[in-house]
């Protein structure tokens, strides 16, 4: 008589068999956002950047300090620039320096870097490569240029004169029209720096700072001599960073939202 002997299988091991698999990446989570591209400004900073309300307290605080402004640069900073004048960019280093300042508020400068920029693409010719060039030196050149008429444009609205032509008062001139030399309001270097700088920083935002600088020198140094009131300044800065976000809009919206800095 035989004997059958049955062995069993093991059972399962039930935590190891039933253990629920790992989820797939990102199951069970809320997206995350897309990242923002480098260079491209937050909304809030967009529209601290040239808020019609902030620049006019900027302009209503800085036009109560123009008679005072003026009457410190008459007597101590006005003798001082005007020597800088007298000698050129070349004379000290002190009127290099001022010279170089008050660069950053006219078309030369942003033409001068703009044809670097592009010519500078041809030594090593590449579609991308020159491609993004074009729209560097075209974006750098077109924000101070159009600021700056924009400030020229609005001289000859407002009217008002140089404080060195009226003794530090607010003094309207309302004849030979057309003729904006000796009108002040708003300055037209403190708009052209101001759109520059904020050109420079759209391409280049670590930079941000020193670019910010060189336009507040810029602004300074038109008080400092003479040829500004504070005021003056805090309009032509608050045109040149109208127009520059309006150029800078339209660089994006001809390039499909991409921001130079992602390009």
């Amino acid at each position: 008589m035989s004997t059958a002997i049955v062995i069993s299988p093991p059972a399962p091991n039930v935590s190891s068999t039933n253990a629920a698999a790992p989820p797939p990446a990102g199951a069970g989570t809320a997206p995350s956002p897309p990242a923002r591209p480098a260079g491209a400004a937050t909304p809030g900073r967009e529209r601290l950047v040239a808020h019609p309300l902030a620049w006019l307290g900027v302009f209503i605080i800085a036009s109560g300090w123009d008679r005072a402004a003026w009457l410190f640069v008459k007597t101590r900073t006005m003798p001082v620039t005007e020597r800088w004048e007298a000698q050129g960019a070349f004379g000290s280093v002190g009127s290099a320096i001022y010279h170089a300042v008050k660069h950053c508020g006219t078309v030369w400068l942003p033409a001068a870097v703009a044809a670097a920029i592009i010519l500078r693409s041809f030594v090593q010719p590449d579609t991308t490569r020159v491609r993004r060039a074009i729209r560097v030196g075209t974006l750098l050149f077109f924000c101070p240029a159009a600021a700056g008429l924009a400030a020229e444009a609005l001289k000859l609205v407002l009217r008002r004169q140089r404080p060195e032509l009226s003794d530090g008062w607010y003094v309207f001139r309302f004849a030979d029209f057309w003729n904006g030399s000796g009108l002040g309001l708003p300055s037209s270097h403190a708009a052209p720096a101001a759109a520059f700088a904020l050109a420079l920083i759209t391409v280049w935002p670590r930079w941000w700072a020193l670019f910010a600088l060189g336009a507040v020198l810029c602004g300074v140094s038109r008080v400092l001599a003479g040829a500004h009131f504070p005021s003056d300044v805090a309009a032509g800065a608050f045109v040149g960073l109208l127009l520059g976000r309006v150029v800078i809009r339209l660089d994006l919206r001809n390039n499909r939202g991409r921001p130079l800095a992602a390009a």
